[in-house]
């Protein structure tokens, strides 16, 4: 039951229904045959990791942006301290590299799914 209310949040929707994803990739986005869910090669398995992978990418840019902002609140309301100053600017960096990592993740997944399919 709960599951059902948060798919839109983890994107684990299992219906072929929908033809847009609302809330970033779907867990099972090119894998649909005739409105249900087909898995039946090894391609479609590795389908099926790559968008897992893509869901993944996803969250962990979702949670990029939400840290950028965390440290900009942390910035704004240092009043000065160097403390709170140098902490804030930690937390900047470390999300602005994870950002630069986890884009090319996804160039990199994107590539490679682009050459199977």
């Amino acid at each position: 039951m709960l599951i059902q209310h948060l798919h839109f949040l983890l994107a684990l929707d299992s219906s072929c229904s929908r033809s847009i994803t609302p809330g970033g990739p779907g867990l099972y986005d090119n894998l649909c045959a005739n409105g249900a869910v087909s898995i039946t090669a090894l391609q479609d398995t590795l389908i099926l990791v790559t968008n897992i992978i893509r869901i993944l990418l996803w969250l962990s840019g979702a949670l990029g942006v939400i840290f950028i902002i965390v440290g900009g609140i942390f910035y704004i309301t240092s009043a000065g301290n160097p403390t709170q100053i140098k902490k804030a600017r930690e937390i900047l960096t470390n999300v602005v590299t994870g950002l630069v990592i986890i884009l090319a993740a996804y160039a990199i997944v994107t590539f490679i799914s682009d050459g199977l399919g």
